[in-house]
């Protein structure tokens, strides 16, 4: 039984381990440009970044194959690297999160000399649907250093949720307010931390503009602060809310199989000359209560995986 607990801890790790999908897994790029030189740049992941990449990380994989930029899986590396046109090698030694290598890889691509025209003409290779955003509470939350991005004066939510847009593989909601210290401020949150819960407890937005539209009317004074969060995947917080309660479960259980091979244990103990043993449970009866915890942790484990 001892061995059971054991194996069913290293299982309860592994599954916690893996709940973020390989989102990259399958991913190729083809588009190419004549440069007189190689006909795209190669941006290479060692295999531990590209294993554990996320949906997020999958956007910006497509988006640097608009600028001409494959991404490749290279176990033969273990910092990521960028090989231009012309063979020059650009490493990222500093980063082990691809949203953060693809957003520094994307930057220097856009300041190259070819570059700055993969850029300007991006939009013509892959045109962009604006994602679709709620109104969902008036402060995004958790509260996150007031995002990881802020700019003020922009003129409307529009405009924010276009600055969203512009870093759709990291951004999953922005916060817009026009309030006293707050002047149209706009704040970028990461799609991996703000919790559409948490924020829908700050209360309902406020939305009062100018012309009556809330996303492209400039905003009223005092009037206007609302958390938008895309319409997309859900958020981290509920899938890590409901692992931590399925893993709280199976903690759970666990402690009931150890409490009763305790008593199982004390059972099989040959009790001491003046010791009375009437009322403990005998050996099998405790054998099969262990049975059943164990089939019932299974039964809970396998819940994550769905």
């Amino acid at each position: 039984m001892q061995r059971l607990i054991h194996d069913a801890f290293l299982l309860s790790w592994i599954l916690g381990a893996g709940l973020v999908d390989a989102s990259l897994e399958g991913f190729s790029c083809d588009t190419t440009r004549n440069t007189g030189f190689a006909d795209h740049r190669t941006l290479h992941l060692p295999s531990t970044i590209w294993d554990s990449a996320t949906d997020a990380d999958r956007a910006w994989a497509v988006k640097l194959c608009c600028v001409f930029t494959w991404v490749v899986r290279d176990p033969s590396t273990t910092t990521p690297f960028m090989v231009t046109y012309d063979g020059g090698r650009l490493n990222y030694l500093d980063y082990s999160m691809f949203s953060f290598v693809a957003e520094e890889a994307y930057s220097s691509v856009c300041g190259m000399s070819m570059g700055i025209s993969d850029c300007a003409s991006e939009a013509e290779r892959c045109p962009v649907t604006p994602r679709d955003y709620d109104a969902v509470g008036q402060l995004c939350r958790p509260k996150n250093n007031d995002g990881y991005a802020i700019s003020t004066q922009v003129v409307s939510a529009s405009a924010c949720r276009e600055k969203c847009e512009a870093d759709a593989g990291r951004c999953g909601a922005f916060e817009y307010e026009y309030v006293a210290g707050d002047d149209r401020e706009c704040e970028l949150h990461e799609q991996t931390v703000v919790s559409r819960s948490e924020t829908a407890a700050t209360g309902a937005c406020l939305l009062t503009t100018e012309g009556g539209d809330a996303m492209l009317d400039p905003p009223v004074l005092n009037q206007y602060r609302c958390c938008w969060i895309w319409v997309g995947p859900s958020s981290a917080s509920p899938r890590t809310a409901t692992t931590t309660a399925t893993m709280s479960l199976a903690a759970a259980l666990v402690s009931a199989a150890l409490s009763n091979q305790t008593q199982q244990e004390r059972s099989t103990t040959p009790p001491a000359p003046t010791t009375t043993t009437t009322g403990e449970p005998s050996s099998s009866a405790a054998l099969l209560s262990n049975a059943w915890l164990a089939l019932a942790f299974v039964v809970v484990l396998s819940l994550v995986l769905l």
